[in-house]
């Protein structure tokens, strides 16, 4: 009954995934081995994120790129250029219009030939390599290129490992500007023809986000059609075409071409290419590193130790649970036992006609003990087996809320998550499973087989043993009792081997369990010392006054239009939100705290220069009495900051005041100097 409940849930999940609603394929054309001049084109497209909804997220638009444009979609935060992207993608609904992609054929490449840049960088839980190849066969000229131009060299030479490097789950061990700069690598290595690069610039400083446009786009992708999502405006004098969404409609205003400026890209010289060819993937050889951001899982092999069984079966009731269990069964076997008794003793031929009345009373009472200690005894096992989950499953999620960020860091959410390593990445490991359970059935036949060989054996010696021995020495009665056990004995060999090869692997389980819970704890949650009092608060009164935050942070006008207002829902990780309202969000929620130290971690990274600028104006005037450590790359950000701490290669290089730093050589003002060259023209 318990694997029919599990195959129905799993079954009732397969049902909704299939029969769910899927984007229709033909919602964008792709023409391939078309040889004219347009890349993208978009006509009176209207589109939506939810085919039920009415609301329309982007309405009227209308333009087309010519291939081998450098395309830029500006717009205020939540104005649709992600969605734009995604549209293009086919991965809205498309309400009405026709979206058009014209892709020149290419030998061993199909019509999904473009390439995507998420504003949120995707990661693998993986090494460097693997992360850029993405399945690719490895090309070192074309990879060390890549490298090269995505500005990945430094970074590469800090890691222990190299692109060896292996990264944690979403990328915890790299810095928003890396996830960024090997989510383009690998866009880069897919040599795709249409790239949507989407605010790639955000995290990255300004002599890097320079090299990025000058190497990379305008220099390893020359000849590429691209559409680039930015809010760094320095860089629209440098590309063909912007494209500016009007906020909250969504449609397009094309604009006019801009002045291409000289493009000379730098091109590495062969000597260069010669030295560093296999730099980054022999690197990890040399290095004598032991440490790892991901641990490995510890494994074992060998037969489950006895403190595991101890700790099951102590769980609940402790030893006191055990004897029970043992003498209900015990009780329960005597109880059959003496029925089988019974039966070959009334049975008898001494007995066959003395009392029948009597022989079925007692053979009925007997068999009632009999059930009656059998529902007891599964009863009590079943409470027994309830309560021991119970109390391991609180163990390890107290353990878990009460671990440092260090194990999540260091443990892939999968590990925690389920504890049987049985997740299938794809086909492969489909087949080597169905494999493991051909091997499983056929091991089990074979053993079964030789059960059933030694079982009918000694059945057969036992039975010539009994005939042959006189009547006076066994009774007739107990030779039938004797050999109706034999004839199960096949049965309880081959249940008996079983369950100990079924309760050994269940106990693995229970052996991980138990290695969750002992994880070293956290700092205590409450301090001894200074817990309130039982009665606190005496009073339950809850004063607001000029309590704001959405207008602080530039979100009302969002909020308000959602017609749930602030009951608008938040789905994991923010994924219904734009990068930049997510940020401003997590900015209106620092607002209502008041804290004395803030920390901001590029809290404005993703939204407009304009919103930037309001936004850090409205900081300054909430927080004038906090202190504010704030982690930014946006110079017109950090140039009105007390104290610059200037971080290069790990090592704190620089700390004055901006004035101060930008009166002498140094390397933030090397950065004030890049930034305004930028602004002024590449």
């Amino acid at each position: 009954m318990i694997s029919l409940s599990q195959a129905m849930i799993s079954l009732e999940r397969l049902d909704r995934y299939m029969l769910s609603k899927e984007l229709v394929e033909q919602s964008v054309e792709r023409v391939e081995g078309c040889d004219g001049i347009i890349a993208v084109e978009v006509k009176d497209g209207a589109f939506n994120w939810d085919d039920e909804s009415e609301d329309q997220v982007l309405k009227n638009i209308n333009f087309e790129i010519k291939k081998g444009e450098l395309t830029s979609i500006v717009g205020t935060v939540g104005s649709g250029k992600s969605s734009l992207l995604a549209s293009v993608l086919g991965e809205m609904h498309k309400i009405s219009g026709k979206i058009s992609l014209f892709l020149p054929h290419r030998v061993g490449q199909g019509l999904w030939n473009n390439s995507l840049c998420c504003s949120n960088s995707w990661i693998q839980n993986g090494t460097i390599q693997e992360n850029i190849l993405f399945g690719l066969p490895m090309d070192k000229e074309k990879y060390n290129e890549v490298i090269r131009v995505c500005c990945l060299e430094k970074d590469l030479e800090m890691m222990d490992y190299g692109d060896q490097t292996e990264i944690g789950e979403r990328g915890i061990n790299l810095s928003g500007g890396q996830k960024q700069r090997i989510q383009l690598a690998r866009a880069v290595y897919q040599d795709c023809d249409i790239y949507l690069l989407d605010d790639v610039f955000s995290a990255v400083d300004a002599h890097t986000g320079s090299d990025i446009f000058k190497e990379c786009v305008r220099g390893a992708l020359k000849g590429k059609t691209i559409l680039l999502v930015t809010h760094q405006v320095d860089f629209l004098h440098n590309v063909d075409l912007i494209m500016g969404l009007v906020e909250e409609a969504g449609a397009t205003i094309p604009g006019e071409n801009s002045p291409k400026p000289p493009k000379s890209p730098h091109a590495p010289s062969n000597v260069e290419e010669a030295n560093g060819e296999n730099k980054y993937l022999d690197q990890h050889k040399s290095v004598k590193g032991t440490s790892k951001l991901i641990e490995e899982e510890e494994r074992e092999t060998g037969k489950v130790g006895l403190h595991v069984y101890k700790q099951y079966c102590t769980a609940a009731f402790g030893w006191w649970g055990v004897i029970a269990a043992l003498l209900l069964s015990i009780i329960w076997q005597v109880s059959l036992m003496a029925g089988d008794y019974w039966l070959a003793y009334e049975t008898s031929e001494e007995r066959s006609a003395v009392f029948p009345s009597m022989f079925i009373t007692v053979y009925a009472i007997i068999a009632a003990i009999s059930v009656v200690l059998l529902t007891m005894r599964a009863f009590f096992i079943t409470i027994m087996g309830l309560k021991t989950a119970q109390i391991f499953f609180w163990g390890i999620l107290n353990s878990i809320l009460h671990a440092p960020m260090s194990f999540f860091d260091t443990t892939p959410s999968g590990r925690i998550l389920s504890r049987e390593r049985f997740s299938q990445e794809n086909v492969n490991r489909v087949n080597a499973n169905l494999r493991m359970d051909f091997h499983n059935n056929g091991s089990n036949e074979w053993l079964g087989f030789r059960l059933e060989l030694i079982g009918s054996f000694v059945l057969c010696m036992s039975a010539m043993f009994l005939i042959v021995l006189p009547s006076s020495i066994i009774r007739p009665e107990n030779v039938g009792l004797s050999l109706s056990y034999g004839l199960s004995l096949n049965g309880v060999l081959f249940w008996a081997i079983y369950m100990s090869c079924f309760v050994e692997n269940r106990m693995v389980s229970v052996e991980r369990i138990k290695q969750f819970t002992n994880i070293p704890s956290e700092a205590a949650w409450e301090i001894t010392d200074r817990v309130p009092p039982p009665s606190w608060p005496a009073h339950g009164n809850v004063d607001l006054k000029d309590l704001q935050s959405l207008e602080r942070c530039q979100l009302k006008d969002v909020v308000a239009a959602k017609p749930e207002k602030l009951d608008a829902s938040v789905v994991e990780n923010g994924d219904n939100w734009s990068v930049g309202q997510r940020q401003l969000l997590c900015l209106g929620r620092v607002m209502l705290k008041r804290s004395r130290l803030l920390f901001m971690d590029e809290a404005t990274a993703s939204v407009d220069s304009k919103t930037d600028g309001v936004i850090q104006k409205i900081i300054r005037e909430d927080f004038a009495a906090c202190t504010i450590i704030s982690i930014a790359h946006r110079i017109p950000t950090v140039m009105d900051c007390d104290r610059v701490l200037v971080i290069d290669a790990g090592w704190a290089k620089e700390f004055d005041k901006p004035s101060h730093l930008l009166e002498r050589p140094s390397l933030f003002g090397a950065l004030v100097q890049e930034y305004a060259n930028r602004s002024a023209g590449l």
